[in-house]
């Protein structure tokens, strides 16, 4: 592996962290808990990742974190089209 493709592959974990101190410390994990516990699970799984490879590993968090994009994406929308009634009306039907 090469000194870029190290430093990319180091360089999600500790953004992942610094979103994650970010949220806390601004108080914004309420606002958006589906969100903030998908960046915590990605991370967790990063980590994990790194010091343990392993091909059934890597298919289960990468469904694991499907499923938690998800609720992040739904979280989200949610928090946005509250913003905009006509918006949430039209695609409620």
């Amino acid at each position: 592996m090469s000194t870029v493709q190290s430093t990319l592959w180091g360089l999600g974990p500790v953004l992942e962290v610094a979103l994650l101190f970010g949220m806390l410390r601004r108080k914004h994990v309420g606002q958006a808990p589906g969100f903030f516990v998908y960046v915590a699970a990605v991370f967790v799984a990063d980590l994990m990742l790194i010091f343990m490879w392993n091909r059934q590993f890597y298919v289960v968090r990468e469904f694991g974190i499907d499923v938690l994009r998800l609720t992040a994406f739904y979280d989200l929308n949610r928090r946005i089209f509250r913003l905009y009634p006509g918006l949430r009306r039209s695609v409620n039907g």
